[in-house]
């Protein structure tokens, strides 16, 4: 099982190839990422069914905070966070 290498909010902007570029940032406003901490270039990205996209000016971004992390083969997955009982999110 992959671990979630970076949480937070997520846009994904397709680079015309058939991939991606992932960006997770501390937030985002009129669609446009803020703070961004971490990205992840000419990717495969494979959204769970729970995550809600909207589009934006370059591309789709989520409403909530969601995990991202790399799995094989070019792929990153994007998941909304797991949670603990009794654990912080």
């Amino acid at each position: 099982m992959a671990v979630p290498t970076d949480r937070g909010f997520v846009v994904i902007r397709p680079d015309g190839a058939g991939t991606s570029t992932v960006l997770v940032c501390a937030g985002i406003t009129d669609g446009r990422p803020g703070a961004v901490f971490a990205s992840y270039g000419g990717v495969i990205v494979d959204v769970a069914s729970d995550i809600t996209l909207r589009d934006g000016p370059r591309g789709r971004y989520t409403l909530a905070v969601a995990e991202v992390f790399a799995v094989a083969g070019g792929v990153v997955a994007v998941r909304s966070p797991v949670t603990v009982a009794g654990m912080p999110s």
